[in-house]
C-alpha cells in the first residue's frame, strides 16, 4: 500500500513549485517516460491498469503531471511526464516516487536498447538453444498445453519442445541452436502472441573479473583510506563504527564456495558441525555441475575450468578453474582477527552460497532461479525453502546483453523482499546499459577502479553507472607521449587477493591459498560487504535498497582530478610515471559513477538517520 505523510507531501510541493518557477520551457514529450515498479505487481499473472487514485497521489508525491500508457511486461507502470518541465525537473520526480513506501523503484526510461532485429553483417555462431517463456495466466504445477507449443513452433517456423520449468516460467527448447540476430527475432514473433506475457533467449553468464597469473604478491587496498590508496574504500576506518553482525545474511550468486577453506569456514557456518552446510546448487544440467547430479543441497564449488569444447563448440578460452565465489566470499566476510589469509569487511556476516556457475559459465534461467531461491521463494523447482534470510544478494556476473524481462522479473521479486541487489558493472570497456543484469533497473550496479581512483581500464561505464568500488588493476597500458597505447605492463600487487583454491580443475583440501584478482567482480562484495555494514546498524529497520543506495551516492568520495599514466620518453625509451587528467573527470567525466564508494562516510550518514 502506498503511504506518505502529508506533511512529506507538502514540503515535495513547495520544492517542485519553487523549481517550476525557475525551469527552462521543455516542450512536452521530450523528457523520457517514467518507470514505476509497485511493490504490489511483482510476480502478478496478469498486467493491470493503474489505478487513478493511485495515480493522482503519485502526481501529487512527484510534482509533475503524469498520463498512463500501461505496463511493462514484467509489470512495471509506464508514464508519461505532461507539460513543461526539464530534465533535472523529471529526474527529481522520480527520485521522489521511489522513496515511497509501496514503490521499488522509479527512474527515467533510458533510450531503447531493443533495437529493430536485423541479421549481423558478419557470421555469427549459434549460441541459443532455449528460451525462458511465461504465459500469461499460466499454471505451472501442470504439464504444457501441447497445442499450444503447436502454435508457438508453428509461429517461429521451428519445433519448440518443453524443457523444464523455473521459479515463473517455463524453458523451451529449439530444435537447433540460433544466432543473437535470429534469436531476436524469434523473441518478438512469440511476444507478440496473445498468450505470451515475455519470451526471453537464456543467455550464458561469465564472471565479471580478470585473474593474474602470479600468487605471490599481498594486496588489499580496497580496505585503505583514500590517502593510503586513491583507489580504496575506506572500510578501516569504518570498523571504528562497527564489525558487522550475525544477524546480516549475504548471499553470494556465484560458483558456489570451499566450505574447507579456513578463511571461509565462519562465514559460511562449516565451523559449526551442528551447522547443515548452507546454500544451494541450482545449476540444472550435471555436465555444468560437474557433481554428477543437477539442483541439490550442497553449494561447494566442484571447480568451473573451461575445457577445449564448451557448449558444444571449440572454446579458445580455455582455462583453469576460478574458485570465483570463494574469493567474492573471502571480500565480503572472511575471517578477520585469525592469524591467517586476509581481513573480510564484514568481521561477523553469514554468506548464502547460491551456486550458477560451473564449467563454461551458467545459463540465465539458473541464475534467475538462484536470485528467487535466495530471496525466499518457496516454489523453486529442485530445492527446498531458503532457511537462512539475506538482505543483499551479491552479484558478480553478468552477460553482455541488455536486461531481459525475466531478469528484470527475478531483480523486482528480490526487491519487493527489502533485499538490496548488488550487480557487477562488467568488464567489457562498453556503455553499462548493454550488460545484464547491471542494466536492470532497481539494482546497484558497480563500475570498477584502480589503486589511483581512476576508472579501471577494463570496466564497463554509463549514466546508470551507481557507485565506484576498488577492482584492482594488475595491468597498466605504456603510451608514447603522442597518447597512443604501445605496449603493458604487468603490475601484481595492485590486484586484490582473497581465498581461492590452488588446483587447476577439482578441489584439492590441501591446496586452500589465496590469489590477485581484478574486474567489476571484485568490486562488487566489496559494495556488498559495505551494504552489510550498513545494515549492521539498522536495527530500527529504516533501511530500504533505494535509502541504501542514495547513501552510498550522497556520501561517495569525489574521483581525484588527476591520475598516473606510464608514458615512455621517445627519446630515451624509458617509461617514465607521467601526471595526467583522470578518465572520470575528464573524457568519462559523468560515466563513472556519482563517486568512489566511502565505507565510513556511508556509516555516518546511518547513524545520522537514526538521530
Amino acid at each position: 500500500m502506498l503511504v506518505s505523510k502529508p506533511t512529506l507531501i507538502v514540503r515535495m510541493l513547495a520544492t517542485t513549485l519553487i523549481l517550476m518557477g525557475v525551469a527552462t520551457r521543455t516542450t512536452a514529450g521530450m523528457v523520457p517516460d517514467l518507470m514505476v515498479m509497485m511493490k504490489k505487481d511483482v510476480d502478478t499473472d496478469s498486467p493491470r491498469a493503474i489505478d487513478p487514485a493511485l495515480l493522482k497521489q503519485l502526481e501529487l508525491i512527484a510534482g509533475v503531471s503524469l498520463t498512463s500508457l500501461g505496463q511493462t511486461r514484467t509489470h512495471a507502470q509506464i508514464l508519461s511526464i505532461t507539460g513543461w518541465v526539464t530534465l533535472e525537473q523529471a529526474e527529481a520526480a522520480a527520485h521522489r516516487l521511489s522513496l515511497l513506501e509501496g514503490v521499488l523503484w522509479a527512474e527515467l526510461a533510458a533510450e531503447p536498447i531493443r533495437k529493430p532485429a536485423a541479421q549481423s553483417i558478419t557470421q555469427e555462431p549459434p549460441v541459443i538453444l532455449e528460451f525462458l517463456v511465461k504465459l500469461k495466466d499460466d499454471r505451472l504445477e501442470v504439464p504444457p498445453n501441447h497445442g499450444l507449443l503447436e502454435k508457438l513452433s508453428a509461429a517461429i517456423g521451428q519445433p519448440l519442445s518443453y524443457s523444464r520449468n523455473t521459479t515463473v516460467a517455463r524453458v523451451l527448447t529449439l530444435d537447433k541452436a540460433v544466432t543473437q540476430s535470429q534469436a531476436a527475432v524469434i523473441e518478438q514473433t512469440l511476444e507478440s502472441l496473445s498468450e505470451v506475457l515475455y519470451a526471453d533467449p537464456v543467455q550464458w553468464a561469465k564472471q565479471q573479473s580478470i585473474v593474474p597469473n602470479d600468487p605471490h604478491f599481498y594486496g588489499q587496498l580496497h580496505l585503505y583510506d583514500a590517502l593510503t590508496s586513491a583507489g580504496g574504500a575506506n572500510v578501516q576506518a569504518a570498523w571504528n563504527i562497527t564489525q558487522g553482525t550475525p544477524n546480516i545474511g549475504v548471499a553470494v550468486i556465484d560458483t558456489g564456495a570451499l566450505f574447507s577453506h579456513p578463511d571461509l569456514e565462519r562465514a559460511l557456518g562449516s565451523n559449526r558441525p551442528r551447522v547443515k552446510e548452507r546454500g544451494w546448487d541450482l545449476i540444472s544440467d550435471p555436465t555444468i555441475a560437474r557433481d554428477g547430479d543437477g539442483r541439490d543441497a550442497y553449494a561447494g564449488d566442484e571447480g568451473d575450468w573451461t575445457p577445449a569444447v564448451c557448449n558444444g563448440s571449440i572454446s579458445t578460452d580455455t582455462r583453469p578453474s576460478s574458485w570465483h565465489g570463494s574469493h567474492m566470499t573471502g571480500i565480503v566476510a572472511a575471517t578477520t582477527n585469525n592469524h591467517q589469509g586476509v581481513a573480510g569487511i564484514n568481521f561477523k556476516a553469514k554468506v548464502v552460497p547460491v551456486r550458477v556457475l560451473g564449467a563454461c559459465g551458467g545459463r540465465s534461467d539458473d541464475t534467475n532461479d538462484g536470485i528467487y531461491w535466495a530471496a525466499g521463494h518457496k516454489d523453486v523447482p529442485g530445492t527446498k525453502p531458503n532457511r537462512n534470510k539475506v538482505q543483499v544478494l551479491s552479484m558478480s556476473l553478468g552477460a553482455d546483453v541488455p536486461c531481459s524481462d525475466s531478469d528484470q522479473a527475478a531483480i523486482d521479486y528480490a526487491l519487493s523482499r527489502g533485499i538490496t541487489v548488488v550487480v557487477a558493472g562488467g568488464n567489457g570497456s562498453i556503455d553499462m546499459k548493454f550488460s545484464s543484469p547491471a542494466g536492470c533497473r532497481g539494482v546497484i550496479a558497480v563500475s570498477a577502479v584502480g589503486p589511483t581512483g581512476d576508472l579501471a581500464y577494463y570496466s564497463n561505464f554509463g549514466k546508470i553507472v551507481s557507485i565506484a568500488s576498488p577492482g584492482g588493476q594488475t595491468f597498466w597500458s605504456i603510451m608514447n607521449e603522442a597518447g597512443t597505447v604501445i605496449d603493458f605492463k604487468e603490475i601484481l600487487s595492485f590486484g586484490i587477493y582473497a581465498p581461492v583454491n590452488l588446483s587447476l580443475e577439482r578441489p584439492d583440501p590441501k591446496a586452500m591459498g589465496y590469489a590477485w584478482y581484478q574486474g567489476t567482480s571484485i568490486a562488487t562484495p566489496v559494495v556488498s560487504g559495505i551494504v552489510s555494514l550498513m545494515l549492521s546498524l539498522d536495527r530500527q529497520h529504516r533501511l530500504t535498497p533505494q535509502k541504501i543506495k542514495d547513501i552510498i551516492q550522497e556520501t561517495a568520495r569525489p574521483f581525484p582530478l588527476t591520475t598516473i599514466q606510464l608514458v615512455q620518453n621517445a627519446e630515451t625509451q624509458v617509461v617514465e610515471e607521467t601526471e595526467v587528467p583522470s578518465r572520470c573527470e575528464s573524457s568519462l567525466k559523468g560515466l563513472c559513477g556519482p563517486g568512489i564508494i566511502d565505507a565510513e562516510a556511508a556509516l555516518k550518514a546511518v547513524l545520522d538517520m537514526k538521530r
